[in-house]
């Protein structure tokens, strides 16, 4: 003979599951970012570094690298998602990660870019579409440029 109490913790039991997956999915998603400084970097001196959640692309491809490094709030403007903003002084050879960072609704892209001495004339920034979702970002930091690893 079985019991009354057990069918009633089955369907229970499935309820709570099933809201925990549920509520799991709920939550915006999420990226890892490393970045990786060579030995050589920023010809052996420290390079400052900012990442950005946009909601497009435009401004930040059509931004100087002046006008970025000096007042990106204002060079982006409402591209940027606010509170958005990292910044990190990487000196050569180090490994710094950002695990978990929780991406805007409206982030469709993440822009990436360093203060070098004699930049490469386009390798100083780069954008990246997470508006498919992204898991992980890895972004090398050279003598005198940025690059995406995958």
């Amino acid at each position: 003979m079985v019991s009354s109490k057990n069918f009633t913790s089955i369907p229970i039991s499935i309820l709570i599951t099933a809201l925990l997956i549920f509520l799991s999915g709920c939550g915006n998603p999420t990226t890892n970012i490393m970045l990786k400084s060579t030995e050589d970097s920023n010809e052996m001196n420290a390079v400052q570094m900012k990442i950005v959640q946009l909601r497009s692309a435009e401004k930040f491809k059509l931004a100087s690298r002046e006008s970025l490094l000096r007042n990106p709030d204002e060079t982006l403007g409402d591209d940027l998602i606010p509170n958005s903003k990292v910044e990190k002084i990487m000196i050569p050879g180090e490994t710094f990660s950002l695990e978990n960072v929780e991406l805007s609704e409206e982030t469709k892209y993440i822009g990436i870019f360093g203060d070098f001495f004699s930049p490469a004339t386009d390798g100083w920034s780069q954008l990246i579409d997470v508006s498919e979702g992204k898991d992980e970002i890895k972004i090398v930091i050279g003598k005198n440029f940025l690059s995406v690893s995958e």
